[in-house]
């Protein structure tokens, strides 16, 4: 029988873990001691082994919705602060303005990220009182804290869309061992469980029987083959002391 994949496993596991939803089966299952706890730890190790699918890709290019809300910003607001400084602060709107200009796609969230700084500028410490009357003019015209605040949260999304991927020498190395202590519980409960439940059809629900293909209606059923902890190749390295099962990527 060929090896398991990670992916199936996570299914067996899946639907072990759905099929218990049947009181049928934590029944017997309850006194030969599994409980709550170690059905969340089911869930939870299962959740770690599944979530390196999405979090293995963490970091990369901007997200297409982020730069388009930015774009939006900025094709709303660019001529706008352009052609109120330009008559009444000219100073003010060249160093607003130096070699900026209108673009778009990725490159607009460092146009924008520029030219939000320097608008910023106009009130920190060592602005000039003109500088000052400029930025008071831009927030009447509607470039104002909440535009602004609009803004520097759709940067800073940007900003982290693009943050370093996670090593993937760590990723292999931590999915290896949230999938083996997956599968350990696995094997534990599910051999448990066959030689607990009778009811064939509790049993199927935990996923230990499948219909023999090519029969009728009223077919005989067939045990799946009871599933064995597969040796570690040898070759692999051992994890660094310490490594737990552990969901991957950032967490909040």
């Amino acid at each position: 029988m060929p090896a398991m994949t990670a992916g199936q496993k996570a299914r067996k596991v899946l639907e072990f873990l759905m099929g218990l939803g049947n009181p049928r089966a934590m029944s017997p299952l309850s006194k030969v001691g599994f409980g709550p706890a170690d059905r969340e730890e089911g869930w939870r190790l299962l959740k770690a082994t599944s979530e390196v699918a999405f979090n293995s890709t963490a970091g990369g290019p901007v997200s297409p919705k982020i730069v388009k809300q930015i774009d939006d910003w900025e094709n709303q607001w660019f001529v706008i602060i352009e052609a109120t400084l330009a008559r009444r602060f000219p100073e003010v709107r060249e160093k607003v303005f130096l070699n900026l200009s209108q673009t778009e796609g990725p490159p607009v969230v460092l146009s924008v990220g520029t030219l939000v700084s320097r608008i910023n500028a106009l009130t920190a410490e060592g602005a000039t009182a003109r500088e000052r009357e400029a930025r008071a003019l831009l927030a009447s015209r509607g470039v104002n804290d909440l535009a602004m605040a609009e803004i520097t949260s759709l940067l800073a999304a940007a900003e982290q869309s693009t943050e370093e991927p996670p090593n993937l020498d760590d990723l292999a190395e931590q999915r290896a061992v949230n999938e083996a202590a997956m599968w350990a519980w696995y094997i534990e409960w599910s051999r448990i469980a066959r030689q607990t439940i009778a009811n064939r059809q509790v049993l199927r629900g935990l996923g230990f029987l499948v219909r023999k293909s090519g029969a009728v209606e009223e077919e005989e059923e067939e045990v799946v083959a009871e599933p064995q902890p597969a040796p570690a190749p040898s070759p692999a390295p051992a994890p660094r002391p310490g490594l737990q099962p552990q969901p991957l990527g950032p967490t909040d």
